[in-house]
């Protein structure tokens, strides 16, 4: 299969209701397969199962189109996507400053010293994947449900948005070819070495095991005390 450069077709604005329902209508009148939606704010930002994303000035709002359709892959296998975005953006903190605790929590979510730092929605529109990336670069929402931060608060330099979001869209660049050319199997690999809890005990959704791994749907694995492996869906 023929590799192509990933140069993303940048569309800027200072304020959406959502870069991900943006990006849906580019998909609609006909956008190329790498265009980059980029907002300052949003007004409705999203999350996975229709939860909020607060979307203030100050922190990166992305949505990318792809087409991985079009490469032979099949629309079975997109949710393998937050796992590819996840790596990559993983990558960039660590550039940043390689001391950052930065983990990975099954399905979609980046932590910073076990604080919920950056969320990924994939969603599908006809045959394009919708990559939402949110990431709190100057402020943090308070959550109820779950701790948050934020990226300024963890380094000793200036952040600036623009320069964390250009490294972003290279690394997705590069770990996207290399998914769609060398399947999910590296990415698991990759993921799971950065992977918040990975061989320890967890519980979720009332389920109590050891997390073993990924299968290749991205469903997370359980092993129960009784060797039973449950497969947990996002």
């Amino acid at each position: 299969m023929k590799s192509i450069k990933i140069n993303f077709l940048q569309k800027r604005y200072d304020f959406v209701e959502s870069t991900n329902e943006t990006a849906k209508s580019f998909v609609t009148s006909g956008a190329p397969e790498v265009t980059a939606i980029v907002a300052s704010q949003q007004a409705a930002g999203k999350g996975r199962h229709g939860n909020t994303w607060t979307s203030p000035k100050g922190n990166l709002y992305c949505s990318i189109i792809l087409h991985p359709a079009d490469r032979g892959t099949p629309l079975a296998r997109y949710g393998q996507l937050a796992f590819v975005v996840g790596n990559a953006v993983a990558k960039v903190l660590k550039n940043l400053s390689p001391t950052l605790p930065i983990t990975l929590k099954w399905p979609n979510d980046v932590l910073l010293d076990g604080r919920k730092l950056c969320g990924i929605l994939i969603e599908v529109e006809g045959d394009a994947a919708i990559v939402g990336i949110g990431m709190n670069i100057q402020s943090s929402p308070v959550v109820s449900t779950y701790a948050t931060t934020y990226l300024c608060n963890h380094v000793d330099k200036p952040v600036e948005v623009e320069e964390i979001l250009e490294q972003i869209l290279v690394l997705i660049g590069e770990k996207y070819e290399s998914w769609i050319e060398n399947g999910f199997d590296p990415v698991r690999t990759e993921w799971l070495s950065h992977a918040h809890h990975y061989g320890e005990t967890i519980v979720r959704a009332g389920i109590q095991g050891r997390f073993i791994g990924i299968d290749d749907d991205g469903r997370l694995l359980i092993q129960q005390s009784d060797g039973i492996i449950v497969k947990m869906i996002s």
